[in-house]
């Protein structure tokens, strides 16, 4: 992959992306996959829940909170997707985790996944790729968080982007840190 010029950044419904939204769910499938650092999964079903959990979901209920980066051959660079409210009742049993924090959810009430093919990161995708993300939530929401653990690379990164409150928790033993910004 070549990085020619700047990435376009469009919203997945966009009609521009008519044709191409199979071949785009198949890389950000893809991308997500790498990004997760997932070993191998025991069957296909585990493998199928997987992908639900943190794409598929959105990709069904919250399709208008997705953005792609592409790049000049319309290849997907990076993405970002996210709901106005972590609230809801689907994502809240298939990721569980997320009660653990419900006492934040008024005042940061979104939440967003950003990743990035391995090859483009580091170089200013995925911060355009969240202040485009806020820029849109925000006429809907008055906060929004991740959730990552307290050891996770992309920390950092979301402290440069704002997501300075943070709050901890314990989830099966491991540490996890919602981090948050008023919108």
């Amino acid at each position: 992959m070549g990085f020619m010029s700047a990435p376009v950044i469009l919203n997945w419904l966009h009609e521009s992306l008519s044709f191409e939204r199979s071949r785009l769910k198949q890389e950000l499938e893809d991308i997500y996959i790498e990004s997760s650092m997932a070993g191998t999964f025991k069957d296909p079903e585990a493998f199928k829940t997987f992908l639900w959990k943190y794409l598929g979901f959105y990709l069904h209920y919250y399709p208008e909170f997705i953005w792609v980066a592409l790049g000049s051959d319309l290849e997907c660079l990076g993405y970002v997707l996210g709901a106005p409210r972590s609230d809801h009742e689907e994502l809240l049993k298939i990721q569980p985790h997320l009660k653990l924090f419900e006492n934040c959810f008024k005042r940061f009430p979104a939440h967003l996944h950003l990743n990035c093919h391995k090859s483009y990161r580091g170089v200013g995708i995925g911060g355009e790729l969240v202040r485009t993300f806020e820029n849109d939530i925000k006429t809907i929401s008055s906060g929004l968080h991740i959730i990552t653990t307290t050891d996770a690379r992309n920390r950092s990164f979301y402290l440069r982007h704002g997501l300075s409150n943070e709050f901890k928790m314990f989830y099966k033993n491991t540490p996890l840190v919602l981090m948050a910004k008023d919108l």
